[in-house]
């Protein structure tokens, strides 16, 4: 074994070819990879003084494999979920009760609103700096990918990564608190467990009903395209922000510029002239295009079909920042592909539903918390009015806007502007009416719902004076800049306090139903915002009855145990409601 330091910062790093893993004490780890996600070498230690990486595959396998065999304590790294994923593409055979600690969700849950969770970033905290991947490879000609660098390189780029990652560990198991510990414990590390089970798992696609729908979609756009071209009188590129200014410059509207002087053409931009022709063609164009680029011709891109395999993040990473960020409001997104950004309530989102399918021995369930947010929003103010509709289970959006002459879906609206600050001058241009009518409907609303109006002031307060909120499970989330010297950031940070007390309440409310359903043997396909999606065995039972639509009746006794799971998972003051359904693909059983 050769000895190759770890750039002087007291460890030793060898070249593993003979070390036995010792039992009962975690495993801190990291891995290399090619460009391409192949093996090129691991890294491990279980005392943070020596470190080994080896580049064997087959006895780095062997090795780890006895370890978890043999009953070691399990897995601790940074952003494991990555890793433990890459362990099984490998064939190494990581389970999910192997992940014993994250020190990237560890970072997060003692500061929520931490500018950076990145690895580099903490371990400059404690004093220890070593090259980026983007140092060690280099870019353009020059680049030199890890596979092809000299071995002892590498093994002191991924020793100094193991090696930090074990004294971040150390260091935030001791100043972590009792709320952020638990946090981190009864759900944050729990929910990285159900994830990577999920992620491995896929989802199923119906790749005939794909393939048809993009064509739809691409004669959709090309018909478009054509309209748009009659309409101006020659043929442009409605890709090309450039050119789409300059015709809507030509047409004498008037466009708010990027940072760097060129007219945006976003939707926003275009929103005050939607009744022209060409601006309302174009707007539709936009919709479907990224509704192609991004799902039919993403989807068929992808070498996996037909399963497809999303990521699933409670931290992610900042293009524009170029690091990972937590998630302030603790909700989870998804990544490559993006499967929480397809629309509800549109036909197009219902046609991309369809292609979620189960196996052809499975049903699917679908689940989603019923107005979580002004439940919550009940729970915490006690007004009287929210109270009285909620245990009285009638629709709050129609109670809302009764005696407006508004809409249920415009009851949703002036609620969510309510809570989180939008002004009139906004909602008027979303319903096309005066500013005064809107502001009129917000006041009418609010009359209604004073308790609502008073408990806002005092989470706003309160987080003034603690630089902070807590939400349902006493996650604490700071809000730094709160008292900023800047009005408009002193406001935008009084929304965030809001928004992070109900939404971050709402998010620890489906984490937990997920642990809760995932003890009782119920593990998600896939979950967007409050809602489950699940596959179980379709048996043949009078429970799944079909009727001449070939929809399911009757009461269907999983569909029944996960309504009940969700809705008795915390205890409010008004009542939790799942609204479930079944069906032969996400769009039945959603119930669109």
């Amino acid at each position: 074994m050769e000895n190759f330091g770890i750039h002087n910062y007291g460890g030793r790093l060898f070249i593993d070819t003979e070390h036995i893993l010792t039992q009962n004490l975690p495993l801190v780890i990291d891995v290399e990879t090619d460009e391409k996600d192949n093996f090129v070498g691991i890294g491990y230690t279980q005392d943070g003084k020596v470190v080994y990486y080896n580049t064997n595959l087959v006895d780095s396998s062997r090795k780890i494999a006895n370890y978890l065999i043999e009953g070691g304590v399990g897995l601790v790294g940074h952003n494991l979920k990555f890793d433990a994923k890459l362990l099984v593409k490998w064939g190494i055979g990581v389970a999910s009760e192997h992940i014993y600690g994250d020190t990237q969700l560890m970072s997060y849950c003692h500061n929520t609103t931490k500018e950076t969770h990145a690895l580099k970033e903490l371990g400059k905290e404690l004093g220890y700096e070593w090259p980026a991947y983007k140092e060690l490879v280099g870019k353009g000609r020059a680049k030199v990918t890890l596979d092809k660098q000299p071995v002892e390189l590498v093994a002191n780029y991924c020793g100094m990564d193991v090696f930090v990652t074990f004294q971040l560990y150390q260091n935030l198991k001791r100043i972590m608190d009792l709320n952020a510990s638990r946090s981190y414990s009864l759900i944050e590390l729990p929910l990285m467990r159900i994830l990577f089970e999920m992620e491995l798992r896929g989802v199923l696609i119906d790749t005939n009903r794909l393939n048809q729908l993009d064509v739809e979609f691409s004669a959709r756009l090309d018909n478009l395209k054509q309209g748009m071209f009659k309409l101006i009188g020659k043929e442009f590129n409605p890709n090309s922000n450039a050119q789409v200014g300059e015709i809507l410059i030509g047409k004498g509207f008037q466009l708010p510029k990027t940072p760097k002087g060129q007219p945006k053409v976003d939707k926003f931009a275009l929103e005050p002239y939607l009744d022209d022709a060409f601006v309302k063609a174009l707007s539709e164009y936009n919709k479907i295009e990224k509704l192609w680029s991004t799902y039919t011709q993403g989807f068929l891109k992808l070498g996996s079909l037909p399963r497809i395999f999303t990521t699933y993040n409670q931290i992610t990473f900042n293009q524009q920042k170029q690091t990972e960020v937590g998630i302030s409001t603790g909700r989870l997104s998804s990544s490559k592909p993006n499967l929480q950004q397809i629309p509800t309530r549109t036909d197009e989102g219902e046609k991309l539903r369809e292609l979620f399918i189960p196996s052809e021995t499975g049903i699917l369930i679908d689940a989603d918390y019923s107005q979580i947010e002004p439940r919550l929003v009940a729970h915490y103010s006690k007004d009287p009015f929210l109270m009285n509709v909620y245990k009285n289970n009638l629709d709050i959006y129609e109670q809302l806007v009764e005696g407006t002459g508004r809409s249920r879906d415009d009851g949703k609206t002036f609620m969510l502007a309510l809570l989180y600050g939008a002004q009139a001058k906004k909602l008027a241009r979303n319903f096309k009416c005066c500013e005064e009518e809107a502001q009129d409907i917000l006041n009418r609303i609010n009359r209604k719902i004073p308790g609502v109006t008073a408990w806002i002031n005092r989470v706003k307060h309160a987080a003034r004076a603690k630089k902070g909120v807590y939400t349902l499970m006493k996650r604490w989330i700071p809000i730094p800049n709160i008292n900023s010297d800047n009005r408009m950031e002193r406001f935008h940070c009084e929304r965030a306090a809001v928004n992070y007390t109900i939404q971050g309440s709402a998010a620890e409310v489906l984490k937990m139903a997920m642990i809760e359903l995932r003890k009782k043997g119920f593990l998600p396909l896939l979950t967007v915002h409050d809602e489950l999606l699940f596959e179980v065995p379709k048996v043949h039972d009078p429970e799944f009855r079909q009727d001449e639509n070939g929809d399911f009746i009757g009461r269907i006794l999983p569909s029944y145990n996960i309504k009940m799971a969700m809705e008795s998972v915390v205890k409010l003051d008004v009542p939790l409601v799942a609204e479930v359904g079944i069906g032969i693909n996400w769009k039945t059983a959603k119930g669109d």
